[in-house]
This record gives C-alpha cells, sequence and structure tokens, in this order.
C-alpha cells in the first residue's frame, strides 16, 4: 500500500473521491490522519490507519480523516463507472484492458505530472480522476484539462 506524501495529497485533492467515500468507513479501509503535535508547534504529523472492525462513522471521519481508496477500491469505482456509462460489465480482463490501453495513450501526460514513476494506486486514481471526472493531475491539483 502506497502511503507516500505525493499519494497522501493526490487522494486528498481528488475531492470527488473523498465525497464518494462519505460513508462509514469499512474495515480494512486505510485513512490518512494529519495533526499537528503541540509540543513541536506547526509540524505536521500524518499516521496512516487501518479501519478495524465497526468501522468509522461519517461525521468522525468527515472532518478528520482522508480516505486512501486501495488499488482494489479504484479499480471498483472503475468498474462501476464503465458499467453505469458504457452498458458493459468491466471487470477482470477487460478492466485491465483499458487501464492498460489508458496508460499506453497517455504517455506524454504521465510523464509531464511526474506520474511516470507512480505506484499502482497512483496510477488507478488518475485513470479513475480522468476518466470519470475528466481531470488530470498537474502535480499540485487534479485540474480540468482539456490538452489531456
Amino acid at each position: 500500500m502506497d502511503t507516500s506524501e505525493q499519494r497522501i495529497k493526490q487522494c486528498e485533492k481528488a475531492v470527488e473521491i473523498q465525497t464518494e467515500s462519505f460513508r462509514c468507513l469499512m474495515p480494512d479501509d486505510y485513512v490518512a490522519y494529519r495533526h499537528i503535535i503541540p509540543e513541536v508547534g506547526k509540524h505536521m504529523v500524518t499516521t496512516i490507519w487501518r479501519v478495524e472492525a465497526g468501522g468509522l462513522t461519517t461525521e468522525a471521519y468527515s472532518e478528520r480523516f482522508i480516505w486512501l481508496p486501495t488499488q482494489a477500491q479504484l479499480q471498483a469505482i472503475a468498474s462501476e463507472y464503465f458499467a453505469e456509462t458504457g452498458g458493459w460489465e468491466s471487470r477482470g480482463l477487460l478492466l485491465l484492458s483499458v487501464f492498460h490501453r489508458w496508460i499506453k495513450d497517455n504517455g506524454s501526460y504521465l510523464v509531464n505530472s511526474k506520474l511516470s514513476q507512480a505506484s499502482m494506486e497512483q496510477l488507478w486514481l488518475a485513470f479513475v480522476m480522468k476518466e470519470k471526472y475528466d481531470k488530470v493531475w498537474d502535480g499540485n491539483d487534479w485540474i480540468k484539462n482539456p490538452l489531456y
């Protein structure tokens, strides 16, 4: 599981994904919790938690946590999106084929946005953000960009 600062930032800035997750977090979901340690001053510390049995309520989650969707959860979001918009079930090899084609067709975007060395979770998040929300990562935020 990629818990790098870059991935946390991408997830935090993916408002649409965070909004989709406005539900009770389920066991085995991962969240980042950012907090300031008073003794250290303004030094921000990020803690990664795996949600245990019972989950977290929407109220507790919405204010304090950044959901870090797993690769499987991102694939499920993509699969549901393609099923809704294309009328076809995109599980397994078909979804991987679409993802592979997207990687191949978007090589310059991936290099320009510094995603060429990204983890699989970062690539699947970029895929979902582009295909479902027509947004691309500019290195700092998800933006609408007709060039890609």
